[in-house]
């Protein structure tokens, strides 16, 4: 679990969570928006569901809306045993009728994505092709409020998150 929090947003438009298992070659993992709240502060938390065994090194990139960017500093964690899932969806947002997923596979690999409200009822599901590493992965989809369950089935593995979804 990674934890961060700013004390001012000015001009802020995103954060890369970036990990590396020899601190020196970085992938990002999760791209999570700031809160869009200028000169105010906010709190962020994202899991990694696929560290490595080991240690594994974790930076930010805070990216801000002319594209410039600053890396946090560096904390390392250490785990003792590997997960045994490939793929994880490490965040899930909607904005202005595009359901915009972070889906972290262990491989390039072929899955099929469902998505279904609150009641179950299948409201999309397609293939999508996964590259190793971090995969933004877009969907057009004009969802009324509501709870929504996002799944990603690869073979014998179904990972699920679950999304509450408000209008503005």
């Amino acid at each position: 679990l990674l934890n961060w929090k700013t004390s001012t947003e000015i001009n802020a438009q995103y954060y890369i969570v970036e990990r590396s298992s020899d601190g020196q070659s970085y992938s990002g993992i999760a791209k999570v928006f700031a809160s869009g709240v200028s000169g105010m502060g906010a709190a962020y938390s994202i899991t990694d569901q696929l560290p490595e065994t080991g240690t594994n090194f974790y930076r930010l990139q805070m990216v801000d809306i002319d594209g410039s960017f600053e890396y946090s500093r560096i904390i390392n964690i250490t785990t003792k045993d590997k997960k045994s899932a490939t793929v994880a969806i490490t965040s899930a947002y909607t904005n202005a009728g595009i359901l915009q997923m972070n889906i972290n596979s262990a491989a390039s690999k072929n899955v099929s994505l469902a998505i279904m409200d609150g009641t179950g009822k299948l409201l999309m599901n397609s293939p999508v092709s996964l590259n190793k590493g971090m995969n933004l992965v877009s969907k057009n989809l004009q969802l009324p409020t509501g709870i929504y369950h996002i799944s990603v089935i690869s073979g014998e593995e179904k990972i699920t998150r679950t999304i509450v979804h408000r209008q503005f």
